[in-house]
């Protein structure tokens, strides 16, 4: 069974304060995976890396290669280091494969995308781990793909069976605010909640995501809660299941 592990921005930091949840979430995260596990973990770049962009205004590519520079220096010694520290130390083989190397997009939208690498290092036992990229953009120069993008489109490219969101919030709420355990896509599709009170920010897009897999079935859970992620892997019911 393959699983796409998506750890969002919002498990990692608070978006509001900035601060940080990386090593607690990140360390859950490890103990809780099953040694063996064929899985693919995707990390977003939290609030340290949306402030620097929204700050250095980083849209395209325009004399600002220091910045974009940064950004990704940023993302990875802040969060894909601890995040590969934690898998390491839990036991785990990870290996970190840029998204950039494998997409190219224009105006922000996959156009193309080999994962390849990440095929074969699954097959060979390993943890393909990677994070929200700036891939080359023919229009743009560079441009800003999102965590939850790479993991909708390498799922279906690689036929993944499930796509677990860890996010700060129990699942996705319906309009009285209370956890929504199960609906199909197309019931999820006439969602309304991101027009009401949409606690988690980014949960709208998630659901938009989900939509657009061909054959996984999504569930989204509170990464912030011991032993969810574990629940989520072996299939249990927690947090809400989109099929």
């Amino acid at each position: 069974m393959l699983i796409v592990l998506k750890i969002g921005g919002s498990a990692i930091s608070d978006k509001k304060t900035g601060k940080s949840f990386i090593k607690e979430t990140m360390e859950r995260a490890a103990k809780e995976i099953p040694k063996g596990s064929s899985i693919i973990i995707i990390h977003g770049a939290g609030a340290l890396g949306h402030s620097f962009a929204r700050e250095h205004r980083l849209k395209m590519l325009e004399g600002n290669h220091n910045d974009w520079a940064k950004l990704r220096q940023i993302v990875e010694q802040q969060i894909t280091m601890p995040l590969l520290l934690s898998l390491v130390n839990a036991g785990h083989a990870p290996m970190h494969i840029p998204a950039a190397s494998m997409i190219k997009t224009s105006e922000g939208k996959i156009t193309r995308s080999d994962y390849a690498p990440v095929s074969e290092y699954l097959q060979k036992g390993f943890m393909p781990v990677l994070h929200a990229d700036a891939p080359l953009d023919d229009k743009l120069g560079l441009s800003i793909l999102s965590g939850d993008t790479i993991a909708t489109d390498i799922s279906n490219a690689l036929d993944a069976d499930m796509l677990i969101y860890g996010t700060d919030v129990d699942g996705i709420y319906g309009k009285d605010m209370k956890t929504i355990n199960r609906i199909g896509k197309k019931a999820a599709s006439r969602l309304d909640f991101w027009n009401v009170n949409d606690v988690s920010g980014g949960m709208k897009k998630k659901v938009e995501e989900a939509l657009l897999l061909k054959e996984a079935k999504v569930r989204v859970i509170n990464l912030r809660k011991d032993g969810n992620l574990r629940k989520a892997i072996e299939g249990a019911d927690v947090g809400t299941l989109i099929e």
